[in-house]
């Protein structure tokens, strides 16, 4: 933005300066005369006093910055005009003048922008409300550039891991959104009007005293009711650093709360930790173990003097975080032998590897490529494994498509491959497309996938091992997953697909992707699994501390330079930083989690009604509920039918996100669950509640709202009392009233009916016998003895 300004100026002072054979002449802006300088020296009046003339110099030339700086300001204004700015930084606006791709592209750099490149669903709504607000008092085209070309198949061109293309598209062409925020390939030549994204990041020098001022006045100029997204702003700094190719960056947060998506915060500062860069955390207010997480030099500074407007306690704030910044990390050599045994360091790595095999069985998949790949994995990349484990490791073979298989859970010993149950799961992935993945099972949703890796510690897998040839849906679910969980499981992708860098995201690094032309016999297979293995167990071991117990020995420590060369020593402050772990207790918060799941079915929403109905009573039940002032609250207001819609997060239970998880439900029955997966069925959707991390605080209490008990009933019992047994709470509402089947299974039911025909009284006895359900009086004699996790929220029902 500043270039484009400084870019007006200098054309505006070039337009008012000319020349003659014998003068230059300028026209001042402030005094309106003309200033004659030049070649006539018998033209000039000499000044009797040279010191009035020198002041009168300097006075001019002072009022001339002073206008220059106000005009500066005045372009800056008006260049800005209209933008929408966001808590990341950035600054949006669209143009309703139409234009071809190419010509938005161009005035986009005219306003040192880009046009709007879209890689989550946030920025894909906000895209959509945008367009939305401005078309319907306009006759504007339905339609808006975004993005850039692509000269490929969609499925294989995009940077971005997010996508939301319609179902049928053409294979090249440049971006454009509907007014359902759907993404279409359409002419280039086409003219739209388009989005304009600007990344208000600049850098600049510390000493730059003009710009530094200039941005602590726009920050004062921030909407104070923005919603807090640390991870927003963590991304967009994050891309700003890789577009100026920054490394080895300080960055310094101050932040109040955790805001919201705290977990995704979490994980964008590993992952920029783990780039090395150094992350100083300032917490307004104390003892946040949330923004502790996002540290990488311990804990959150306790930087309350802000608040309280304490200037000596302030001075002494910078001093603290200027040390850390200045402060090189120590070199520490060891200059003498020890005399005794070095004590055992932990650490990050586990004594036993768990390798987890993924093979694809989806609906793109052949029966012969499936058989081919689970050959590979049995017979070629087993046996490489089984030469290289130092780990005592164990392995499971399983296919996936909709999600894993569940008759391969059991992991293996490694050096043991005639284990019968090993072999049994390499016969199940070879029939699993006949008798698993059957339509409409047979899709492939990789975040899905991904997200049921683990129902418990003892079976995380500490390697992810996935033979894949295409992303299928979910894929930014299981991007985000990755994400997540990359900084203690490696996650390897072997892929046939020819555009392998699309798997990016779901690899752990770049050289996580191993491309492979395909699993047919005739290949080298060998050799792409000795790659596999290569990358599991390496060659050359990562380097650990050990720290040396004896008296006898000393340790030096000098301060190296601030970015010292070392070849032969490691530097314990930078290893622990590149390597920095999230562990559980740090980043563990006291939640009360009211998650609300509402019928989608084809049974259920046979009157167009029906569904609204249900969010309307479901907003009711979320607005009785509330936790004591110990626990934060989280709602998770979410659409069923055959499966649990996979989108569904939990979120801190403000109106935003209630609103907007209310949307994405009244509508699911036209994005997620049509033909044919608009069946119910029970057992799914309660398999993934109780096996999915995301739904496993034992502080959660579960309303599932169902239509009538399903074809799959008997199948579900064992999950629902699994939820049960884990400490969380659960409670059908049966919306046709028949909750037989469920009591006779020592289920907590109630008659729903009141949802669907119910008046104000009806409901509002229905929500109080809900949360008597969630929460029983203790004073009642048939009260049983409630989980731990009861005293984490009680219910209010005025």
């Amino acid at each position: 933005m500043y270039r484009t300004s400084l870019l007006i100026l200098l054309v505006g002072l070039t337009n008012a300066q000319y020349y003659t054979p014998n003068y230059y002449y300028a026209y001042d802006p402030v005094f309106g005369r003309q200033i004659q300088n030049a070649g006539d020296t018998h033209s000039k009046r000499i000044d009797n006093s040279a010191s009035d003339r020198s002041s009168q110099q300097l006075s001019e030339l002072q009022d001339r910055m002073d206008y220059l700086e106000n005009k500066l300001n005045d372009y800056k204004k008006a260049l800005t005009y209209g933008w929408k700015s966001t808590d990341s930084g950035s600054k949006y606006k669209l143009f309703t003048k139409t234009e071809t791709f190419e010509r938005a592209e161009t005035i986009c750099k005219w306003h040192d922008a880009k046009l709007i490149n879209i890689d989550t669903e946030d920025k894909n709504n906000f895209v959509k409300d945008l367009f939305n607000n401005v078309l319907k008092n306009s006759d504007m085209p339905n339609e808006v550039w975004f993005g850039t070309k692509i000269k490929a198949t969609k499925a294989t061109s995009m940077s971005s891991s997010y996508t939301n293309f319609e179902m049928s598209q053409l294979n090249e062409g440049c971006l454009a959104m509907n007014t359902a925020g759907k993404w279409l390939l359409k002419d280039c030549f086409e003219k739209k009007p388009f989005v304009c994204q600007s990344d208000n990041f600049h850098f600049f020098d510390l000493n730059d005293t003009p710009n530094l001022d200039n941005t602590f006045a726009d920050v004062r100029k921030l909407n104070p009711e923005n919603t807090l997204t640390i991870s927003n702003s963590l991304n967009a700094v994050r891309d700003a650093m890789q577009k100026n190719k920054y490394q080895d960056a300080t960055i310094i947060l101050t932040a109040a709360n955790a805001g919201d998506k705290i977990n995704d915060a979490i994980a964008v500062s590993s992952d920029m930790k783990s780039n090395g860069d150094q992350i100083i955390v300032m917490s307004l207010i104390k003892n946040n173990t949330y923004l502790d997480a996002l540290s990488s030099v311990g804990k959150a500074i306790d930087a309350t003097a802000i608040l309280n407007n304490d200037a000596a306690l302030m001075e002494q704030l910078s001093s603290e975080v200027t040390a850390i910044i200045n402060e090189p990390p120590p070199v520490v050599t060891d200059t003498s032998a020890p005399t005794s045994s070095p004590s055992v360091t932990p650490t990050s790595t586990p004594l036993h590897y768990r390798i987890a095999i993924l093979v694809q069985a989806s609906s793109s998949t052949s029966q012969q490529t499936l058989v081919n790949t689970a050959n590979f994995a049995y017979n070629n990349l087993i046996r490489k494994l089984q030469i290289k484990d130092n780990h005592e490791s164990s392995v499971r073979i399983v296919p996936f498509a909709f999600d894993l298989s569940p008759d391969c859970e059991e992991y293996i010993p490694l050096n043991n491959k005639q284990d019968p149950l090993l072999k049994k799961q390499y016969q199940a992935t070879k029939l699993s497309k006949i008798t698993t993945f059957m339509a409409p099972l047979d899709q492939l949703s990789l975040g899905q996938v991904f997200n049921g890796l683990s129902d418990s510690e003892d079976k995380y897998p500490t390697h992810v091992i996935t033979l894949i040839n295409d992303q299928g849906n979910n894929f930014n679910m299981a991007a985000h997953y990755v994400g997540e969980h990359k900084s203690r499981t490696q996650f390897i992708t072997v892929t046939t697909n020819p555009d392998s860098e699309t798997f990016k995201s779901v690899s752990s690094t770049a050289n996580d992707i191993i491309p492979v032309e395909s699993f047919n016999s005739d290949q080298d297979l060998d050799t792409v699994a000795e790659m596999i293995a290569a990358r599991v167990f390496p060659s050359t071991q990562r380097k650990v501390f050990k720290a040396v117990a004896t008296t006898t020995s000393t340790t030096t420590t000098t301060k190296a330079a601030l970015k010292p060369n070392i070849t032969n020593s490691i530097n314990p402050k930078a290893y622990i930083k590149k390597h920095a772990q999230i562990k559980d207790d740090i980043t563990h918060v006291k939640y009360t989690d009211l998650i609300i799941l509402l019928d989608s079915s084809k049974q259920a929403t046979e009157k167009d009604s029906s569904l609204k109905d249900e969010t309307d009573f479901a907003k009711e039940l979320n607005n009785k509920f509330n936790v004591n002032g110990d626990s934060q609250k989280r709602i998770a207001i979410a659409s069923y039918a055959m499966y649990l819609d996979a989108d569904a997060e939990l979120q801190n239970a403000e109106q935003v996100a209630i609103d907007s998880q209310v949307r994405r439900t009244q509508n699911a029955v036209r994005t997620t669950f049509t033909e044919p997966v608009n069946g119910l069925k029970l057992k799914n959707v309660l398999k993934e509640l109780y096996k999915s991390p995301k739904w496993a605080n034992e502080a959660s209490s579960i309303v599932l709202l169902v239509s009538t008990a399903s074809d799959d009933f008997d199948g579900s019992l064992e999950y629902a009392k699994n939820i049960t047994d884990s400490g969380r709470k659960l409670v059908f509402v049966v919306l046709d009233g028949k909750t037989e089947s469920f009591e006779k299974n020592s289920l907590t039911a109630v008659d729903g009916k009141a949802v669907l025909k119910g008046d104000k009284t009806t409901k509002d006895d229905l929500i109080k016998s809900i949360l008597e359900k969630l929460n029983p009086d203790p004073s009642n004699p048939d009260h049983v003895e409630e989980s731990k996790h009861v005293k984490y929220y009680q219910h209010k029902f005025n």
